[in-house]
This record gives structure tokens, sequence and C-alpha cells, in this order.
């Protein structure tokens, strides 16, 4: 659905939903200034740099391996210098987040892949994005302190017997959650 696109639309000047299917109610009425791009979730027919911000949520996580590069360099391309990718997907120390938890502790069934905020962090360096900023319990945490000692609290659970790792995991890390801004 579009429920948040709509929102959005209340306070931007231009909102444009990107999915690979039209999930609208029928009959359901779009402000004037938002638009739903339908596409085959590989060529997305957009100008470069005709983005401020793109958004993504619990997303990231159904892209096979082979797609996680280009979806970034997609992602990039659309962002005007400056701009900025907000994206939540599920932590991989508290998981598997899907149906794969029924059946044991590695994903097999929905997800693709899950993140740390480590391993999400050297996928954007790589993606050339120049920072990146966590959001916890809906507040962006912009100081570089805050981020680098959060990566290594982590990087410390991340070392724990697997099973001790989720237990903690599931209070710390249940979504890899970031802001990243475009060079």
């Amino acid at each position: 659905d579009c429920r948040l696109g709509h929102a959005a639309a209340g306070i931007c000047a231009k909102v444009i939903g990107v999915d690979i299917s039209d999930q609208r109610a029928a009959g359901e009425v779009s402000p004037p200034n938002f638009s739903l791009v339908v596409y085959d979730g590989y060529h997305l027919d957009l100008p470069d740099g005709c983005a401020d911000v793109a958004f993504s949520y619990q997303f990231l996580e159904h892209l096979h391996p082979d797609d996680v590069d280009p979806h970034f360099e997609m992602i990039r391309r659309l962002l005007k210098p400056g701009g900025v990718y907000i994206f939540d997907s599920p932590h991989r120390f508290s998981g598997p987040h899907d149906v794969s938890s029924a059946f044991g502790d590695e994903l097999q069934c929905f997800h693709f892949q899950e993140w740390t905020y480590r391993g999400m962090r050297k996928l954007l360096r790589r993606h050339s994005f120049s920072e990146s900023r966590m959001f916890r319990r809906g507040s962006e945490r912009r100081s570089a302190v805050v981020n680098q000692l959060h990566d290594g609290v982590e990087a410390l659970v991340g070392m724990l017997p697997a099973r001790l790792r989720k237990v903690i995991s599931k209070k710390l890390f249940q979504a890899v959650t970031l802001a990243a801004v475009k060079d």
C-alpha cells in the first residue's frame, strides 16, 4: 500500500513511491503530489539525481545477494549530492527474522541475508556513501563517537557463543536502521 508515501506527501513537495506492483486498494485516491512508479525490480526509469531522500523498510533482506550491489548503485544514482538513504533491515545477530527461525538459526526461506551495522557500513562505504548514522528508538544518533561505541558493542557481542549472542541481541539489535549520506 502507499500509506507512508501519502503521509510524506503531506509534508513534501513531491513524493514518488516505487514498487514492483501496485497494491493500492481499488478506488484509493492519492494526493496530487504523489505518484507511484511500478518497475521490474531492476531497471528504474527515473532521472539521475532526482531524489533528496530514498527510504526502504524491511526490504533489503529480500534481495538476492547478486542484487544488493545493483540496488545500492541505483539508490546512489537517484540521490542528489547530499541526499540520504534511510533504511531498516533485520539485524543478523537476533535473527533469523523470517519463518526460517522455526527451522533453526540459518536463513533458508524469505530472507536471503540479514546484516550487522558494521557489515552494512562496509557495504555503504563500498558504494561511496560518505557517512552513515544509526537510528535507535526513533531518534537519529549523529555523534560519530556514539556510532563507533555502538559498533564496538556489536563487535563484542559478535564474539559471544551463538545462543548467548542471540539472547543479548534480542534486546540490543533487532534491526539495522541507518541514514546513509551520498557524497
